[in-house]
């Protein structure tokens, strides 16, 4: 799928910005990338981009 690379170095960048240590922003990450990765934005035809919103739906589903 176009983008996971990028989102998942990103993603994990991120959670290290936050403090949290390698391991947990590694776990983070891989969270965040799955859920864009399940649920993808359905643009255009074939593999789309990652869907950057469907970690925090599923946050606050969980609220």
């Amino acid at each position: 799928t176009h983008g996971t690379g990028c989102t998942f170095s990103a993603a994990i960048t991120a959670e290290l910005g936050k403090g949290m240590s390698v391991p947990e922003a590694i776990s983070n990450g891989k969270a965040f990338i799955q859920a864009a990765i399940e649920e993808p934005l359905q643009l255009g035809q074939g593999h789309g981009p990652t869907n950057h919103w469907a970690f925090r739906r599923r946050q606050e589903m969980l609220l």
